[in-house]
């Protein structure tokens, strides 16, 4: 039986969405962590931006 609930439908886009979230979230800290200098990340905490290392490495 094929159920149509419009609300049904947004609750489970919203948690597939969250979960995605949830993946994604260590595989971005990883690569930016790795794009700065580690005296950058213990002094002024993590940046949410790519670091130097990575402007080094694409130019």
């Amino acid at each position: 039986m094929i159920e149509d609930k419009p609300f049904l439908a947004f609750l489970t886009h919203l948690f597939l969405i969250c979960g995605f979230l949830v993946a994604a979230l260590p595989i971005y800290v990883a690569v930016i962590a790795s794009t700065h200098y580690v005296s950058t990340l213990m002094v002024s905490g993590f940046p949410c931006y790519r670091g130097i290392i990575l402007s080094k490495i694409t130019e």
